[in-house]
């Protein structure tokens, strides 16, 4: 739980509270388990008189699994170190992103999440990012596109 909120001042007992909380799932209990799990607990509190709970969830995302030798992910790793000089490292990402939308479509493709800054600043008081970084990215973006447009022209081409 992250955020805690109950009542309105000092002296009196609220008469509504609420908190909110943040649950990143994992294949053995995915999503829809998790909900039922937190369900479950908060059927059996609301046995207790004059309790009254109720789980709202706010946003129910998928997780996004492409395989590590996709040949997408190795396009993008190239046209990054043409950019900058290094190759990206492949690893897991625990945030929440827009990409947990995409998976829901019926067409599959490979994703990736690629960008500029400090993982570890994220969210933080003082987030920020550098210029460089930001630029860098941007033209990471461009020959990541080139990289792709101009391999899948061949692929068309190939399998004509």
């Amino acid at each position: 739980m992250t955020v805690f909120h109950g009542g309105d001042q000092l002296n009196s007992i609220p008469d509504f509270a609420y908190l909110k909380g943040n649950v990143r799932t994992i294949p053995e209990c995915d999503n829809m388990a998790t909900q039922k799990r937190l369900q479950g607990i908060i059927d059996e509190l609301n046995k207790e008189p004059k309790i009254q709970l109720k789980l709202k969830v706010a946003a129910s995302f998928m997780p996004v699994v492409t395989n590590k030798q996709d040949r997408f992910i190795v396009l993008a790793q190239t046209a990054i170190k043409k950019v900058n000089g290094r190759q990206p490292d492949v690893v897991i990402s625990h945030g929440a992103t827009d990409a947990s939308r995409y998976v829901l479509n019926k067409h599959k493709f490979p994703i990736i999440e690629y960008g500029p800054g400090i993982e570890k600043l994220s969210h933080q008081i003082d987030e920020h990012i550098a210029l460089d970084d930001y630029l860098t990215a941007q033209q990471a973006y461009v020959e990541i596109a080139k990289q792709y447009l101009n391999n899948t022209k061949y692929d068309e081409q190939a399998s004509s």
